[in-house]
């Protein structure tokens, strides 16, 4: 078992990842659903809504990287 110390401490320094993958996977379905709504409700369009999320998602999830890691580098010179 899992020392409940070392998931918070996992946490503390990994929650804005954590934080960007949420939102990516909100906003990956949330694309996927709008754009893929007048389409048949078969196995197959399921599968493609699911497809198109995840790859919405990634790319969400590497401009959200991209902007936080930016982030980090302008103000890391900051007092």
């Amino acid at each position: 078992m899992i020392p409940v110390s070392i998931i918070l401490e996992w946490l503390r320094e990994h929650w804005p990842y954590l934080l960007m993958l949420l939102f990516a996977l909100a906003g990956g379905k949330t694309l996927s659903d709008e754009i893929t709504l007048r389409h048949p409700r078969g196995k197959a369009a399921q599968l493609a809504r699911t497809v198109l999320g995840l790859y919405f998602a990634l790319f969400f999830y590497g401009i959200l990287y991209y902007l936080f890691v930016l982030r980090q580098q302008i103000f890391s010179g900051w007092p």
